[in-house]
């Protein structure tokens, strides 16, 4: 098959696959749907407000300090927040200040975190405007707290280095005062020392609610959840084996492909299956054949084109739809009439070509619960001895005998039985189709592929 009809037939199969599963897309749609409308709702009557805090870059002195030794007491302030600071001690802290509501798993739940060009957003959501706001501020002054001890500690940790640098210098010597006075200065600064964070905008209470608009989450979550159900059963289709060319039927089915019918005016692949069911060495020609179909394959118009094709080459022929399944397509009597007594076999037949006629599956079977039973009658083999009399070639066209009890009767009945497969069906329904001919005929002569 060459590029341009396998992607065709991608496209086709995908539809396919869609609408074989279009309930539980449909499901997962309205699933999302409500999850986004109960999303909404929840969020209704929430309010927001946004505090700002900037971390500022020190201006160390040089000779104050010994860069050696502070260098990675800087803070970066393009790091995340979560670097400069201990969050679950701030949300204790809030949580603290605010008299232990909210408690810090929710101070935690209703403030966001946000970093960006080295300003750093505290956006706190809260039942009321003016308690998003003093949440938001709260929050703000416990971040600015942990930075300074945060700062301290660092001078701390530096003052403990150069104490130990100290002791073992020369007493007296240079570099023993220049470390003291070092030491000194880092008391000086440990003093007035602010963390380098400060308070750049304050959180004032919102005029109106933060909550999402109802209709748009709820249409946003069907949407999604109808798109990610898709998407589901397109991979999931798609990473399941396929029968992509005769190779790969041949060994789905266990049996040989006769033939490639690729469209309607494919007269060379329906000749090739006329000349191997007819003509081969050794063999009798067989005198009744069934076309079992996977799916929704086009066998009566298989069966069809195969009759003419046999009428050209002189012989008499004859298809028969027997998918009473379908009754009254095409219009008036046929096969169903001529079970039930209700018409004659040459009432209900039609001429395709000289030599070669049709007979439909009638109207009647529509009122029928039980098609199966009706195929099962004595009229049914009373009918192909009176064809065989008749006619070298009986194509008969079945629905899938994996899907409907209405083909075994007339599997059993035919003397060959091939399937008939679209290109791009399952492996496994392939499989599962070859048992169920070979578990009523003990064999199947073989597949007809067809090619939309």
């Amino acid at each position: 098959m060459d590029e341009a009809r396998l992607r065709t037939y991608d496209v086709a199969t995908a539809l396919v696959a869609i609408r074989a599963k279009l309930v539980p897309i449909l499901l997962a749609g309205v699933g999302l749907g409500l999850i986004g409308l109960i999303y909404a709702l929840s969020l209704q009557g929430t309010f927001k407000a946004e505090a700002v805090i900037y971390p500022r870059v020190p201006a160390f002195s040089d000779d104050a300090f010994d860069p050696r030794v502070l260098v990675d007491t800087v803070p970066d302030p393009l790091t995340s927040y979560a670097e400069l600071a201990d969050l679950d001690q701030i949300a204790r802290e809030t949580s603290r200040a605010l008299g232990g509501t909210p408690d810090p798993i929710e101070v935690d739940e209703d403030v966001t975190i946000k970093s960006t060009g080295g300003l750093i957003s505290i956006e706190a959501e809260a039942e009321s405007p003016e308690l998003a706001a003093e949440l938001a501020n709260t929050y703000a002054r416990a971040a600015i707290a942990s930075r300074r001890r945060a700062a301290i500690s660092d001078v701390d940790r530096v003052q403990r280095n150069l104490q130990a640098n100290l002791q073992d210098a020369p007493r007296g010597s240079p570099q023993a005062r220049d470390l003291q006075r070092r030491i000194d200065d880092l008391n000086a600064y440990r003093d007035f020392q602010t963390g380098n964070t400060e308070q750049a905008q304050k959180a004032v209470a919102p005029a109106a609610s933060g909550g999402r608009p109802i209709v748009s989450s709820t249409i946003g979550g069907a949407v999604a959840g109808v798109l990610i159900a898709i998407a589901a059963v397109l991979i999931a289709d798609r990473i399941r084996p396929r029968i992509r060319d005769r190779r790969s039927a041949e060994a789905a089915f266990g049996a040989p492909v006769l033939t490639t019918i690729t469209g309607d005016g494919d007269r060379a692949a329906v000749e090739t299956l006329r000349a191997k069911l007819l003509t081969r060495p050794g063999h009798d020609p067989p005198r009744t054949l069934v076309l079992a179909p996977l799916e929704n394959e086009p066998a009566d118009r298989v069966a069809r084109r195969l009759v003419a094709a046999v009428a050209l080459s002189g012989r008499r022929a004859i298809s028969i739809d027997a998918d009473l399944a379908s009754a009254g397509n095409p219009p008036g009597p046929g096969l169903a009439e001529v079970l039930e007594g209700e018409a004659s076999r040459v009432a209900v037949t039609a001429a395709l070509a000289d030599n070669a006629d049709s007979m439909g599956p009638g109207e009647s079977a529509r009122g029928v619960g039980d098609t199966a039973a009706l195929l099962h009658r004595p009229a049914m083999k009373a009918l192909l001895d009176d064809l065989t009399s008749t006619y070298e070639l009986i194509v008969m066209t079945v629905p899938s005998p994996v899907a409907s009890a209405d083909a075994i009767p007339l599997v059993g009945e035919a003397e060959v039985t091939l399937a008939v497969v679209a290109l791009g069906s399952l492996e496994s329904d392939c499989r599962a189709l070859a048992e169920e001919v070979r578990s009523v005929t003990g064999s199947l002569r073989g597949v007809v592929l067809v090619e939309s």
